[in-house]
């Protein structure tokens, strides 16, 4: 049998490297209208007009806060695993222009009245450890008092917790700090894994928990702060990033 020596048509190129070109964040998608159905659509629609807030912004905030105050309730199921409606989400807008704030007190308004002791308690900001983290959803523990005598700490009775986060840049700042486990914990808080700590005065766990968290950030912090860390350890795909 003779050597084929029939070069095919494109073996003499040189391939070609492929290059990820970035997102053109000056040029957001508008929201569709199909997006505004159901509950989320008829209150944006009866509150949108008496608000300046942008109304995908106020659509999306709502249906972080509602998916928190259920709980685990409502779920879905992939294979034998229990998927709950745990949603990180960051709005990502000029200070001034973008509203961000006034969507959020709009929302923020509305459940005080309809769900206030759960918002009173279960509302908490300022990520700076996955140690803290842990500590507002974790499970009854041990621990010795000053004078060594051991005391019971019965933990959190409410699993749910809402994290919202103005200054979404400061958040990613201390979570690149050396021995830091803010990133690992909220990773694992997205995918529904329990949490803890090894620390050796006050470990903790945190079986059960239900977070949500809803950020806020400038495009220029977005690009100082997102480090390919934060990119390649799968912390940024976590959350649905808005403009």
């Amino acid at each position: 049998m003779k050597e084929n020596n029939t070069k095919s048509p494109t073996s003499s190129k040189k391939s070609k490297s492929v290059t990820t070109k970035t997102p053109d964040l000056s040029r957001p998608v508008t929201m569709a209208q199909e997006a505004f159905y159901g509950l989320a659509g008829e209150v944006v629609r009866l509150i949108g007009p008496h608000s300046e807030a942008d109304l995908a912004a106020i659509l999306l905030q709502f249906l972080v806060a509602f998916a928190n105050a259920i709980g685990r309730t409502a779920h879905g199921k992939v294979g034998h695993i229990l998927q709950y409606l745990v949603l990180f989400i960051i709005l990502v807008g000029e200070s001034a222009k973008a509203r961000k704030g006034t969507a959020w007190t709009t929302v923020k308004q509305l459940f005080d009245e309809v769900g206030g002791q759960w918002l009173r308690t279960r509302l908490q900001g300022g990520l700076a450890s996955g140690e803290g983290l842990i500590y507002a959803v974790r499970d009854p523990r041990n621990l010795s008092g000053p004078n060594g005598r051991p005391f019971r700490d019965p933990g959190a009775t409410d699993k749910r917790l809402l994290v919202f986060e103005p200054e979404m840049a400061a958040v990613f700042r201390v979570a690149r700090r050396d021995g830091n486990i803010l990133s690992t914990t909220l990773r694992q808080a997205w995918d529904g894994e329990p949490l803890g700590n090894l620390t050796k005065n006050e470990p903790s766990t945190a079986t059960g928990a239900h977070i949500s968290l809803i950020g806020h950030i400038t495009v220029s912090e977005l690009v100082k702060c997102l480090t390919g860390s934060e990119q390649s350890n799968g912390l940024a795909n976590r959350f649905l990033w808005c403009r």
